[in-house]
């Protein structure tokens, strides 16, 4: 909460908070990420990157928000402190961020492929991870576990897509 608390003390600025509502907007539902993996899907040579991407984002549904979000019970900083929200009252627990989880998913997913993919990827998935944060509904512990199980399951995805033969077809 201190954390919290001093970015709404010391960063927080009207100019930020529109950017912040923007790019938090832009991870709902993880829709950027699934229309970048369906871009990528089309061409040929970047098909098996966003095969990847949807295999991770899939997985990232799955373990963070069907499983985790609903054992842990967690409640979010704006239920525990008065705080008048710029964006709508999220559902679910805190714990783990499901934007973070699918951001990281998604970028990791990516880390084999072209820098000039992952790279901004990854700037992006911090932005709405950091976002949350700013925006009062998770607390760092949320963003941190979220980012650290998407990338995992990025990861992941990307080893297990390689493995399988028809995956190696695609990404040669």
């Amino acid at each position: 909460m201190a954390v919290l608390m001093w970015i709404q003390a010391h960063i927080a600025a009207p100019w930020l908070d529109t950017l912040m509502v923007a790019i938090t907007k832009s991870g709902d539902v993880a829709a950027v990420w699934f229309i970048l993996a369906a871009l990528l899907c089309v061409k040929r040579e970047h098909r098996g990157l966003g095969l990847r991407m949807i295999l991770a984002l899939l997985l990232s549904v799955l373990l963070c928000n069907a499983l985790l979000k609903l054992l842990f019970h967690r409640l979010r900083p704006f239920e525990l402190v008065e705080y008048a929200l710029l964006i709508p009252v999220p559902h679910g627990s805190s714990f783990p961020s499901g934007h973070s989880c699918a951001s990281f998913a998604a970028a990791c997913a990516l880390w084999r492929g072209p820098r000039r993919l992952f790279a901004p990827a990854l700037v992006y998935a911090a932005a709405i991870a950091f976002s949350r944060i700013y925006l009062f509904v998770h607390f760092p512990g949320d963003v941190l576990g979220g980012a650290l199980l998407g990338a995992a399951i990025g990861v992941a995805a990307d080893a297990w897509l390689r493995r399988q033969e028809i995956g190696g077809k695609l990404l040669n």
